[in-house]
């Protein structure tokens, strides 16, 4: 009797590794499929970039892109990365209309949403998060949550120089925004990056017309930059070039027509 119950649990232990392993082996099937419908979009992305594009998408080879993710993500609704190039495919064709009309605020919003479903799919993705903060930032009204966000972004994100930089370029760009704590932020990022990247720092302190600011706390805390003076100097000369630029370069290469909605009540109510 023992022995029977013995080959019964042995039998019975070998069916559920048989089980599992054909589990595991269906998934591994299914996400290298879901992964093959976003080679044509990165392709089309991969060219663009190639030939220097820089006018819209195609609407139809745009259209497919969307199409061709939604797939992946149908198959793998797990994977924020899918919900993050459908945000990016958004955002990148927003660019091209003018920044306050009715189809860039529908492609923005809609990336927005992407975006934040794909944070909360990965919670730790400092990537996911600043890229919703640029999406928030595009809305006079969600300008304030975006700091919230950017935050989120950099602490999730400490060692990653794009994220820092991004950082670094939103809270110049929220200057008149950000409370007591976040100027204390901004200035402690600033002394933290001027040493090892300088030339990013005065650019960008350049563009968003911060330079001053950044001169200030240079003056005020000598000890930790090196060379201070020959820096002092340099932005001087800048200071007398007023040289500046805005957030977004110009619109160009509009096209007429709306964004297509996209009905898919299992990402979020927003996107219906």
């Amino acid at each position: 009797m023992n022995d029977l119950l013995e080959l019964l649990q042995q039998r019975f232990t070998y069916l559920l590794l048989a089980i599992a392993t054909a589990a595991l082996m269906v998934w591994s099937v299914i996400w290298c499929v879901a992964d093959l419908f976003t080679l044509p979009v990165q392709w089309v992305q991969q060219e663009r970039i190639a030939n220097k594009n820089s006018s819209p998408m195609n609407r139809e080879i745009w259209r497919k892109s969307v199409q061709f993710m939604w797939r992946a993500h149908d198959l793998n609704p797990v994977n924020p990365d899918y919900l993050d190039k459908l945000g990016d495919l958004h955002f990148q064709q927003a660019r091209f209309f003018p920044r306050r009309s009715n189809n860039a605020n529908q492609f923005y919003q809609r990336a927005a949403l992407y975006y934040q479903e794909a944070a909360r799919l990965r919670p730790t993705w400092g990537e996911a998060w600043m890229k919703l903060a640029y999406a928030q930032l595009t809305q006079k009204a969600q300008r304030k949550m975006a700091l919230q966000t950017l935050e989120r972004a950099a602490v999730l994100g400490p060692l990653e120089p794009g994220i820092q930089e991004r950082a670094l370029k939103l809270r110049m760009n929220l200057w008149s925004l950000l409370d007591q704590h976040g100027r204390e932020t901004l200035r402690n990022q600033v002394l933290t990056m001027i040493n090892q990247h300088y030339a990013l720092v005065i650019r960008v302190a350049t563009r968003y017309k911060r330079l001053k600011i950044v001169r200030r706390w240079l003056v005020e805390n000598r000890n930790q930059v090196h060379d201070v003076n020959k820096r002092l100097s340099e932005i001087d000369a800048q200071l007398a070039k007023g040289k500046s630029s805005s957030l977004m370069p110009p619109s160009s290469g509009r096209q007429d027509w709306i964004h297509p909605p996209v009905n898919r009540h299992h990402i979020s109510e927003g996107l219906s």
